[in-house]
């Protein structure tokens, strides 16, 4: 029965290590570089991996520089996968990096020469801090980062050496429940630590305001299978913690002891001066340690993960070591007016949409600050040689970089609305200072002006003036009135001027013509009154018709139920319809200029129009307006009304 359930467990073994090969090979590529691990310490090795598939006889170069990191060439390890009769031929070129100081390093694309022709690999990025006393790549012996097919070969030798030399593997430590784990074993097997963690913190000296980026590592024992319950807690007094990033996972073997490392990326940001003193970082969870007294079978229940096969499980805490930074105040010299509490370090550019408008059309000014550091101090920059422009609060939206969780690197852009009070040809220039700790000094950015073609409202005053007088018809010279005929001679009837009693016909009699002459020049005087009469009235009822449809806009204004947006454009017509009934011309603003009313009345319709365009152009909507307000500009607008 024994020998039949070896033979079982050889078989099954056997079939696992076929779905092992099958599975090794889906991870080729054709030429790619690795780290082990992005973040590291001064003095602790990174190993960078160059894979390459389908080929062999790669040359690669023998030493790498980069500026504060020593690198050197490891060694080479070739693989050979055979899958449906096909060979696959993989290689892999390792180094081993070891960091000096520290600070962002980027390893640049590496050539690597493949039967004459040559690939280049991506960039790579290290980022090295002081660790806060943990492991963090390796004391003793080099860390390794476990790739899918070093992690399965180890795990084929290990299951090989089993079945086919009968050899016991080593027996897992076991721990104690809550075990809190802060020292580190150098000796693999069961002398290894199931699990501790490590802080890494890229700086030992920051500025108040500054935003420092944290990674937190907690290793667990790949022998112990184990469950996290949540994210880490990590905070203290006198920094603030940005919101974890997503939880990396990756393996590594350290000493010989396979490890999973799960990766916590954040930020801080001090708020005072002097030494901070940062707590540990903690992770609570649950681990499947070996059963007292379970048997040597118990191998199997570490290589399948299994639960149940002589294993507990347990409560456990893991905690990194605690760490200072010393935090630096701002300096006072050289404070630029303008400086709002941005640290880091950032490039500053414009553009202008659309490049062309008529007046009273706007302009959407966008203004991009791109960089690294505190995006949520950044506040929109300062417009200058504005004279000619009226601006709006922007709009204003953070993108971070896709290669940064944690919203440390990104760009911010500020959309201001801006109309042209005169005609102008530049937008204003955008300026907008920090702080570089790098150099630490403050910084001031100016974006060039953009041109434009943008008229005012007081050019397209002038010309509507213009317009109208053109258009006005001209007078003509009067012309003359026709001579008087000289009265003819009169001729002498000799006929009738020998009879006495002579007849005159009615058309004729002088009398008639008088009189009828009267009568039609009063017929025609009051044809023209009644012709005047009715275009007067015709002029007043239009007049009082618009004058009746303005109101209507007033009176739709004082419903309550608007919103500030719908308040303000309302008012806004009002205004306008209201001075163009009483003759005015151009924008809004120009016949406020022109118009009777009295100084007191100006002024407050020139706030309560500023205040529409702001609900207009500016990114502030959904503002509130309380009754009491409303009414206070109702009653303006009467006031106004009743002077225009």
């Amino acid at each position: 029965m024994h020998t039949l359930t070896n033979k079982r467990m050889k078989f099954g073994a056997v079939a696992l290590l076929a779905a092992m090969l099958v599975a090794a090979s889906s991870y080729a590529q054709k030429v790619s570089a690795d780290l082990s691990q992005e973040v590291t310490a001064v003095g602790e090795a990174v190993q960078l991996n160059i894979s390459v598939t389908g080929a062999t006889g790669a040359r690669v170069p023998g030493q790498l520089k980069v500026d504060g990191l020593q690198i050197d060439f490891a060694g080479r390890s070739e693989q050979i996968n055979i899958i449906n009769f096909q060979k696959t031929v993989s290689a892999v070129y390792t180094y081993l990096i070891v960091p000096l100081k520290t600070g962002d390093f980027t390893i640049p694309p590496i050539d690597v020469l493949i039967n004459g022709q040559k690939y280049k690999t991506a960039p790579l990025t290290l980022r090295v801090g002081t660790s806060s006393g943990g492991f963090a790549g390796g004391q003793g012996q080099p860390g390794r980062a476990r790739s899918p097919q070093s992690q399965m070969q180890a795990q084929m030798q290990a299951l090989m050496q089993f079945m086919n030399q009968g050899v016991q593997p080593p027996q897992p430590q076991q721990i104690q429940p809550g075990q809190q784990s802060q020292s580190r074993q150098s000796s693999a097997g069961d002398d290894a630590e199931p699990a501790y963690g490590d802080l890494i913190i890229p700086k030992t000296s920051a500025y108040v305001g500054e935003v420092i980026p944290v990674e937190i590592r907690f290793y667990f024992n790949a022998n112990y299978p184990t469950q996290l319950r949540d994210h880490p807690t990590f905070g203290g007094d006198g920094f603030t913690v940005m919101d974890f990033s997503k939880p990396t996972q990756r393996e590594q073997e350290i000493n010989g002891v396979p490890y999973n490392v799960v990766i916590f990326q954040t930020a801080i940001t001090a708020v005072k001066s002097g030494p901070l003193e940062i707590p540990p970082a903690k992770i609570e969870g649950r681990i499947q340690v070996p059963a007292r007294g379970s048997s040597q079978d118990d191998f199997f229940n570490g290589f399948f993960g299994g639960q149940g096969f002589g294993m507990t499980a347990r409560d456990m805490t893991v905690s990194t070591k605690p760490s200072k930074i010393d935090i630096k105040p701002l300096p006072k010299d050289g404070r630029p007016d303008d400086f709002s509490g941005a640290i880091g370090q950032f490039s500053l550019d414009a553009k202008a949409t659309p490049k062309k408008v008529d007046a009273g059309e706007p302009i959407t000014l966008s203004v991009k600050v791109a960089g690294r550091g505190n995006f949520g101090a950044i506040t929109a920059p300062t417009l200058l040689d504005a004279e000619n422009w009226r601006s709006y609060p922007p709009n204003e939206k953070f993108t971070p970089s896709a290669s940064d969780p944690i919203g440390y690197n990104g760009e911010k852009v500020f959309e201001y609305t801006i109309v042209a009070r005169n005609d102008a040809t530049l937008t204003p220039t955008p300026e907008f200072s920090f702080f570089d700790p790098a150099v630490e000094k403050y910084v001031t950015l100016k974006a060039a002006p953009i041109a434009v073609v943008a008229r005012g409202s007081s050019t397209a005053t002038q010309t509507t003036t213009v317009q109208a007088a053109s258009s006005s018809p001209t007078p003509q010279a009067a012309t003359p009135a026709p001579a008087t005929p000289a009265p003819a001679e009169k001729v002498v009837d000799l006929v009738t001027s020998f009879r006495r009693g002579a007849f005159l016909p009615t058309l004729t009699d002088p009398t008639f013509l008088t009189v009828n002459g009267v009568v039609a020049l009063a017929l025609l005087a009051l044809l023209a009154l009644g012709i005047l009469r009715a275009v007067a009235s015709s002029d007043a009822s239009q007049r009082a018709a618009r004058l009746r449809e303005v109101r209507r806009t007033l009176h739709a204004a004082e419903d309550p139920s608007k919103s500030a947006e719908e308040f303000f454009a309302l008012a806004a017509d009002f205004v306008h319809g209201r001075l163009s009934i009483a003759g005015g011309q151009g924008s809004t603003r120009d016949m406020l200029e022109s118009s009777k009313v009295s100084e007191e009345t100006r002024t407050a319709i020139y706030a309560l129009l500023n205040q529409a365009d702001e609900a207009r152009y500016a990114a502030t909507h959904g503002t509130s307006l309380d009754r009491e307000a409303r009414h206070t500009y109702i009653q303006q607008l009467k006031k106004f009304d009743a002077q225009v």
